[in-house]
């Protein structure tokens, strides 16, 4: 069953995230890990997005296929189905479902035949450098093979039969498929095939369909190259552009249709957004300007309110809230500076008052004036001496 709930959840998160360049990183359900995407809300926007349209499709899907028939009249009662029809609609649905693993697997295999015969070797021209560069290939090999190449590489599926001896496709897990894709990259021998068999498992990374298997098989491994900040490589947000641009030069229009499709809608998506954009970042650069004017408290409230009108991760906040924690360390450092400038006026007042109580007090200053005498050599007795 489709989790309705969820995919609005997911959708109102969409539909107050900004637009954003893509970006190259990956998370992979193997590690767990969640710390750098919740970390990052360009990167959260991007995997919402991508989530939703998942939920999408497959609540469109389910509707196409179990369709019930609209009711007479609005608010009119869907009758009540019998056993056999609910058997049915299951077994439409299974089929629709084996269908679509059916079609995606036969796109897999030839995209892996494709890859292989176009990028096996490229030319290592600056646009092949800026992309290795940006490849963690060390530490997401396995992740690339699970996502692409042991989907569509020749003699990485592996047909099989069921107990009914129909055809099966099994996928390699996790170990097996890192194995395949270090022996696929210690093949090559020259810099042109080095090259292009790392580029080839980036490619299949970024184009293969992962509807071939269930939702509990998949990777949902998504391939980014760029840091999780902007203080990586100088290129890194066009690092995804230029392996598709590489891609989309070499592979048949069709097996590039869908990322091309993606492409489009996400620009315009953002071309719908630039408006709403545009007001947020003229209203946060105003209240920037207005926070020295404001006091603590104004100033909170006042950022809560943009925070709540716009939703609480918007990129844009960042700057304000660095304005606000920058006016916090100046005060904090001011109170500091004040806090210590009066002890030391205090020490410097205590120590006048003592040095005047000693001269105004006659018994000590004539113990220190005897003192004085006392110290000062008889000139008389001295020259009986000689």
């Amino acid at each position: 069953m489709i989790d309705r709930s969820a995919t609005l959840r997911v959708a109102s998160l969409i539909d107050h995230s900004p637009a954003h360049e893509p970006r190259l990183s990956a998370r992979t359900p193997e590690t767990h890990s969640t710390a750098t995407f919740i970390s990052t809300p360009p990167v959260a926007c991007d995997y919402l997005r991508h989530l939703a349209e998942t939920y999408r499709e497959r609540a469109q899907v389910a509707a196409q296929v179990g369709a019930r028939g609209s009711a007479a009249t609005a608010g009119a009662e869907e009758p009540e189905r019998s056993e056999h029809e609910l058997k049915e609609e299951r077994r439409r649905e299974r089929e629709a479902e084996a269908e679509r693993r059916r079609v995606a697997s036969a796109y897999n295999a030839d995209l892996g035949v494709a890859v292989l015969k176009t990028l096996a070797k490229v030319r290592v021209d600056d646009r092949a450098v800026k992309l290795l560069a940006s490849l963690d290939l060390q530490g997401e090999l396995a992740s690339l093979a699970m996502r692409g190449a042991r989907y569509g590489f020749p003699g990485w599926p592996v047909e099989t039969t069921t107990k009914g001896g129909k055809p099966k496709l099994e996928y390699l897990g996790s170990g097996d498929a890192a194995a395949k894709a270090r022996e696929f990259l210690g093949a090559a021998a020259r810099t042109d095939e080095i090259a292009g068999r790392c580029l080839a498992l980036a490619v299949m990374a970024r184009y293969a369909k992962e509807e071939c298997v269930a939702q509990s098989n998949r990777s949902f491994y998504e391939l980014r190259v760029a840091s999780w900040s902007d203080s990586g490589l100088p290129w890194e947000r066009d690092a995804l552009g230029l392996l598709e641009q590489l891609a989309e030069e070499r592979l048949p229009q069709h097996l590039t249709a869908h990322v091309r499709k993606q492409r489009a809608k996400l620009a315009q998506e953002r071309e719908e957004r630039e408006p709403e954009q545009v007001a947020v970042r003229t209203e946060i650069a105003e209240l920037v300007k207005r926070l020295p004017e404001l006091g603590v408290e104004e100033r909170a409230a006042a950022i809560g309110e943009v925070a709540e009108r716009y939703g609480r991760w918007r990129p844009e906040l960042a700057e304000l809230h660095a304005a606000a924690a920058e006016l916090e360390r100046e005060a904090d450092e001011q109170a500091a500076a004040w806090q210590g400038g009066g002890e030391a006026d205090a020490e410097v007042e205590s120590a006048d008052h003592s040095d005047v109580g000693e001269q105004d007090d006659p018994e000590v200053d004539k113990e220190a004036r005897g003192t004085v005498v006392d110290e000062i050599p008889d000139e008389g007795a001295q020259a009986q001496t000689d």
